[in-house]
């Protein structure tokens, strides 16, 4: 229910991204602080919204409530005003085009939420991608990762896996390469199957990247990941996956060696591995489809119902007599 109470907020308070032409960015999709420290998240509007004549507003989401707004700068003010119930932690300041948003962290459980600046733009209100705050008392452990790839294709695609594992915070992001004219650069989304999956078992994160099979025959790919552990969050070196041509094409899969400091996630049978992750994110990407489509068919629901409503009162209106009309 998490997931639809983000989804029904962001329809009816306008949420829009790139619609209107304006541009509102968080630099860190997330940030990590030890507890009692103060943790400090950005926002970024572009120039079609001046914020020294425009209000800015920020927002809190914790799983499984609504959306909360903390505070707000007023049009034309440079003080933040704070919506009652929020906690004194809670401070912002606004220089130019980027407002910062600090908190000073009490208890984890309180403060690790996701946090959104937004801004109107016209008659719609444009949100940030959001910043998830990781408030910890453990020290920063840098995640061990392999890359594995199937050699069998299925439906003539060929599936790459980048898997990490042992970390702290467990929070990742993965990013996929391939070598173009010699150069590395990121792989495009567009039309590409990318799914991502957590496992809050044993806390690991695994991508997987799908590829036409004729497409990854003829070129070289690696994954590389953002974590905490990272200098300055930058992404970490590559991890590529190595071809052979000797290739066993029995095999269920190809075991990518990494590096001696990154050693591979211990898997008693990868080719097992593989099939469950594969259907795990079969059923993961067709319950998001059933979520979109659930919600769509509520929301159609309510504007036939507006519709009918407007319809029957009107005619209903149009039916009355008129207290003016003569008796015959």
């Amino acid at each position: 229910m998490s997931e639809l109470t983000a989804i029904f907020f962001l329809i009816f308070f306008g949420f829009t991204s790139g619609d209107t032409g304006t541009s509102v960015t968080h630099p860190k999709i997330w940030t990590v602080v030890k507890l009692g420290r103060a943790a400090r998240i950005k926002c970024e509007v572009d120039s079609s919204v001046p914020l020294d004549t425009n209000p800015l507003h920020w927002y809190r989401w914790r799983e499984g409530e609504a959306f909360t707004r903390l505070l707000h700068f007023p049009a034309g003010s440079s003080t933040f005003q704070k919506d009652d119930g929020v906690a004194g932690s809670v401070t912002a300041s606004k220089s130019k085009q980027t407002s910062t948003l600090t908190i000073s962290t009490t208890t984890a459980s309180n403060d690790n939420d996701v946090y959104y600046c937004a801004v109107w733009s016209g008659n719609r209100k444009v949100f940030g991608s959001g910043t998830q705050l990781y408030v910890t008392e453990g020290a920063i452990r840098a995640p061990k990762v392999s890359v594995y790839s199937t050699s069998k294709a299925v439906e003539q695609k060929i599936t790459f896996l980048c898997h990490a594992s042992d970390m702290f915070p467990d929070i990742i992001r993965f990013t996929w390469q391939e070598k173009n004219n010699g150069q590395w650069v990121d792989v495009k989304k567009d039309g590409l199957d990318l799914l991502e999956g957590r496992f809050s078992k044993d806390k690991t994160m695994t991508s997987m990247m799908l590829i036409d099979q004729q497409k990854a025959k003829n070129n070289q790919y690696a994954c590389t990941y953002t974590h905490e552990a990272n200098k300055n969050a930058q992404q970490s070196e590559r991890v590529e996956v190595e071809r052979k041509a000797s290739e066993d094409q029995g095999s269920g899969t190809q075991k990518t060696p990494i590096t001696q400091t990154c050693p591979p996630a211990k898997i008693t049978n990868e080719t097992a591995n593989i099939d469950a992750l594969t259907e795990l994110f079969g059923a993961a990407r067709s319950l998001y489809l059933a979520t979109w489509v659930y919600t769509m068919m509520i929301f159609k629901s309510m504007v036939y119902f507006c519709a009918i409503s407007y319809f029957l009162c009107t005619r209903k209106m149009g039916g009355k007599p008129s207290g003016n009309r003569r008796a015959p």
